[in-house]
C-alpha cells in the first residue's frame, strides 16, 4: 500500500488521550500505523480485490479525522457496536476496525452506506487489508503548470473556459500535489 505522507505526526500521549476520551482500546497495529504514518491519501486509488465486490480506497484517516468522524451519527453508531471508522472509499463507504473485545477485534470491515453501513469483513488485520489491494507501481509524475494547462485548453478550442476561478483551482491543485511525498506502508 502506498499513501501520501502525512507531515503532521502524532504522539503516544495523543493516542492514549483519544482512547481515554472514547473509552476504547485501539489495536496495536493501528496504533503503530497512526504513530508512523498518521493516515494519508491512497496513491492512484488502489483497488481491493476480494472474492466479492471490489472498491477503491480514497484514504486512511489520520487521528484527527478519526476523532472528527465520530461527529457523524452513523459513525458514532458504528462505534457503539464496536467499530471505529479509519478510512473511506470514493463513494462515502467507511473502512472500520473492530475495537470490541470479541472475535472482530482488530479485523477490518467495509461498511456500505447504502445498506445502513452493513459491515463486511475485508481483512483479518490491517496488514492483511493493505495486502489485499492491487497497487500500481509508484511513478513520480510532474504536475503541469498553469501555463501548460492554458495552452492545452486553447489548443483544443476551449480557451474561453479559462477563468480566474479555474486558474485558482489549478493553483490549489498544483500546491497540493507538487510537494506530496508518497511512502510505502510497512507494518
Amino acid at each position: 500500500m502506498i499513501l501520501a505522507k502525512n507531515k503532521q505526526l502524532i504522539s503516544t500521549d495523543e493516542l492514549t488521550s483519544f482512547e481515554s476520551d472514547f473509552n476504547i482500546r485501539i489495536p496495536e497495529i493501528l496504533k503503530n500505523f497512526l504513530l508512523i504514518y498518521n493516515g494519508g491519501e491512497a496513491y492512484e486509488h488502489p483497488t481491493y480485490l476480494p472474492e466479492h465486490e471490489s472498491f477503491s480506497l480514497r484514504e486512511m484517516y489520520c487521528l484527527s479525522e478519526i476523532r472528527n468522524s465520530l461527529t457523524y451519527l452513523s459513525y458514532e453508531e458504528l462505534l457503539g457496536i464496536g467499530f471505529l471508522v479509519i478510512g473511506t472509499d470514493f463513494f462515502g463507504n467507511a473502512i472500520a476496525i473492530g475495537i470490541k473485545e470479541n472475535d472482530d477485534y482488530g479485523r477490518i470491515f467495509f461498511c456500505d452506506h447504502e445498506f445502513g453501513f452493513k459491515q463486511t469483513q475485508v481483512g483479518d488485520s490491517l496488514v492483511d487489508f493493505f495486502n489485499s489491494f492491487e497497487v500500481k507501481p509508484l511513478v513520480r509524475k510532474r504536475v503541469k503548470t498553469i501555463e501548460e494547462r492554458e495552452s492545452a485548453l486553447i489548443a483544443r478550442g476551449y480557451g474561453n473556459n479559462i477563468t480566474d476561478g479555474l486558474k485558482r483551482a489549478w493553483q490549489a491543485e498544483i500546491d497540493k500535489y507538487s510537494n506530496i511525498e508518497y511512502v510505502e506502508i510497512k507494518l
